[in-house]
């Protein structure tokens, strides 16, 4: 079924994207790639990176070639599956997913799923792919500890190649919080997304998160006013509110009806 995403471009691959239909793809992705065929085996921390062909004024996720249980099966032996328009990675470290699944693999090793995907972006770096819509999915984010530091195993240079396609989105569902170490506040979670902006060459306007609210598949955009949106950095659930108001903190509010 192709999924109509209006997109409207303007300077530096900003774009003014219909989140009620981004919810419908992130869901579609996510349905084909993490639980095809209904495969509930559960995926680590992971991320995907999908270029999404379109099919006339379309964009359509189950035109994509790469098949959804190869996807997932690789990512379940901790590869970095790499595929005509999909790349897909777990969080590569020592732990028990990791000692059950994949030990071979695993030594000293601690690099992060987005990291991982990027990394392989190459594969699908093609000037075919380029006129899709770039979907770079990430399961929790924003990582203030690593990803999004300069240095070894951040992503502020590797997340530029999605800059390359015409139209993207980098979108998360969970906020990033460590296992080891103190929960990230609000501040360091936004400076973290400023530091995607500002050094990873990311629009903000680019940047949702997108999760299950009241069950169903929303989308909100991490910016508001120029600023970054309480809900990308804060547990705090949107409140519901008819399409296009905005709440008392200012977040518009949309997503699959």
């Amino acid at each position: 079924m192709a999924v109509t995403l209006a997109v409207f471009l303007s300077t530096g691959n900003s774009l003014d994207i219909d989140q009620n239909q981004l919810a419908t793809i992130v869901q579609e992705v996510l349905k084909k790639y993490t639980k095809p065929n209904n495969d509930q085996r559960e995926l680590p921390m992971f991320s995907l990176a999908v270029s999404i062909p379109k099919s006339g004024d379309s964009y359509d996720v189950a035109a994509g070639p790469d098949n959804g249980v190869a996807v997932k099966n690789a990512m379940l032996k901790c590869e970095v599956y790499t595929g005509t328009k999909v790349v897909g990675a777990i969080h590569l470290k020592l732990d028990d997913f990791t000692q059950t699944h994949c030990p071979e693999k695993v030594d000293n090793i601690n690099e992060h799923a987005e990291y991982r995907t990027l990394q392989g972006l190459k594969a699908i770096k093609n000037n075919d792919n380029f006129k899709d819509l770039m979907l770079f999915f990430v399961y929790a984010a924003p990582c203030p500890q690593k990803c999004t530091q300069p240095g070894d195993g951040g992503i502020l240079n590797s997340i530029q190649q999605i800059t390359k396609w015409n139209n993207y989105a980098v979108v998360f569902s969970k906020l990033f919080i460590p296992k080891v170490g103190e929960k990230p506040t609000k501040s360091i979670r936004e400076q973290s997304l400023r530091n995607l902006t500002s050094s990873g060459k990311i629009g903000l306007k680019n940047i949702f998160r997108c999760d299950y609210i009241s069950g169903r598949m929303q989308c909100v955009s991490c910016s508001t006013d120029g600023g970054v949106t309480h809900y990308c950095v804060s547990d705090k659930e949107p409140k519901q509110r008819s399409r296009g108001e905005k709440d008392e903190d200012g977040w518009t509010v949309v997503g699959k009806g």
